[in-house]
């Protein structure tokens, strides 16, 4: 099972594979804290389930919290939940991890924005 950003998740998917999460439920039994399997089960409910996602994601960074990719999928599930103060701290974390992406700075950006933060907004 192959881990990725968000640029390699399915995000138009409108459903969970019950069989994938079946299995890592499965790892999970034998392993709970292994943040990987969370972030991987995080991802497969990217699509469709924000809440359980985010949910996933904030399990893997409990349990690995200076990994950039968690914050900013995080991230990622907050705006679609129009939570922009919760998107911008996760983007603003990612950044802080990894300042070499522009896709962190981007969405942190489009917080600010639709946070009427205009001035901000360009700085990202």
């Amino acid at each position: 099972m192959e881990l990725g950003r968000i640029r390699d998740v399915d995000a138009e998917k409108n459903t969970v594979d019950s069989a994938v999460i079946a299995e890592l439920d499965a790892k999970l039994a034998e392993d709970p804290k292994n943040p990987e399997l969370w972030f991987a089960k995080g991802q497969e409910y990217f699509g469709i389930e924000f809440d359980r996602a985010i949910d996933c994601f904030s399990m893997a960074i409990a349990l690995q919290p200076f990994h950039y990719d968690y914050y900013f999928n995080r991230g990622r599930k907050y705006v679609s939940l129009d939570q922009w103060e919760r998107g911008l701290a996760d983007f603003v974390m990612s950044i802080r991890l990894d300042p070499t992406d522009g896709l962190e700075w981007h969405y942190a950006g489009v917080c600010c924005f639709y946070m009427d933060r205009y001035d901000e907004a360009a700085n990202y």
